[in-house]
């Protein structure tokens, strides 16, 4: 049975296999695992890495012969020459000796609770990750932002929670847009009523969950800007927002609006397309609850049936809230200070455009 990698990293970062080594043996051998770690971080895996080899090498000289292992002098010095590249902030016996239990806790949490998500806090703690980040794809991370960390192959990454859901959101309108055509095609012809009909009840369920998925998006956003506003010592003690800062229990989308975003950023406020696009969003907001919460009562507004949107949501209503969600987003994320901004994944994707009614890139396409 092969081992995977998390088995290897497991059984090497062991204090059982580390206590085998002699001393000046085992401080290599501890080096070449920060070797793996950082590989690890860096690319998603180890096996592939350079240190990976001086793990095994030593391990299996070990399990031979633990004498193999005693001129290690000139292998040290290459490991820390080596490990210079990377950006550990100290190797010394302390520092080495916090990276492996960190590993070691990596590892534990995957097993235990498939746990994969840490604060930059915690990572920068022993490897500079801010640094890693600002030269390489030239973001500045904050000790609050979450990382994702495993052995699926996949560098350490920076998660936006309103990224996931633009995602699903552009995912749900491809769908759409496929079906749409093939429904006017279809309508063309008249040649498969049947097909017709189905097409019909499927667009009108992506309809639904498209408008569903516009708010959503939204709130997303609002709810991880209001989460970097908390963490943000410079407004924890202003007098504008730092009640509804240190309120306890749930908040509404529209408060994080209202009472923090229009309250700390007057050019937010005052800003008419933004008022434009939030009374859009508003009303917004009541066809989404119509069509989670399904009611059969009269809306006293219109003397409809509170079922009418869940039987035919026009086209253009689905392009308009898929619009103005994505438009009310970044103009405020665009009117933000720089410190403030959180769609700093944003200008590496395709612009949406919904009123073309063509399917929209997903794929990072690493505007420069």
């Amino acid at each position: 049975m092969i081992e995977s990698e998390l088995d290897l990293a497991k059984k090497h970062v062991s204090s059982s296999v580390i206590r085998k080594f002699r001393s000046s043996a085992k401080k290599a051998y501890k080096l070449a695992l920060c070797g793996m770690f950082a590989d690890l971080l860096h690319t998603g895996r180890f096996s592939n890495g350079p240190f990976w080899g001086d793990v095994y090498t030593m391990y299996i000289n070990l399990e031979i012969d633990p004498r193999l292992n005693n001129n290690v002098d000139m292998i040290t010095s290459r490991l820390r020459d080596d490990l210079s590249n990377y950006y550990f902030h100290s190797l010394d016996d302390d520092s080495v000796n916090e990276i492996i239990a960190f590993f070691r806790n990596i590892i534990k949490n995957i097993e235990d609770k498939n746990k994969r998500l840490y604060l930059v806090s915690e990572v920068q703690k022993i490897y500079d990750i801010k640094r890693v980040y600002k030269e390489s794809q030239y973001i500045t991370l904050k000790d609050h932002h979450w990382l994702d960390f495993g052995f699926d192959g996949n560098p350490i990454t920076a998660t936006y929670p309103e990224f996931f859901n633009y995602i699903d959101l552009i995912n749900l309108w491809n769908d759409f847009v496929s079906k749409y055509k093939q429904y006017e095609q279809l309508i063309v012809t008249r040649d498969n009523n049947n097909e017709i009909r189905r097409l019909h009840y499927s667009l009108n369920s992506s309809s639904r969950f498209l408008v569903i998925s516009s708010i959503i998006f939204v709130e997303s956003y609002l709810y991880y800007l209001f989460y970097s506003i908390k963490n943000n010592n410079t407004y924890s003690n202003d007098d504008r927002v730092k009640g509804i800062l240190n309120r306890r229990g749930y908040i509404q989308d529209t408060q994080i609006v209202e009472d923090i975003i229009f309250k700390l950023f007057e050019e937010v406020e005052n800003n008419q397309f933004i008022k434009k696009k939030y009374d859009l969003y508003e009303q917004s907001i009541e066809l989404r609850n119509r069509l989670v919460h399904t009611s059969a009562f009269v809306d006293e507004s219109n003397n409809l049936s509170q079922l009418h949107p869940l039987i035919d949501i026009d086209l253009k209503d689905v392009i308009s809230i898929a619009q103005n969600s994505i438009d009310f987003v970044v103009k405020i994320d665009e009117l933000l200070p720089d410190e403030d901004k959180i769609l700093i994944w944003w200008d590496r994707f395709d612009t949406p455009d919904f009123y073309k009614l063509e399917p929209i890139n997903t794929l990072n396409i690493y505007r420069s």
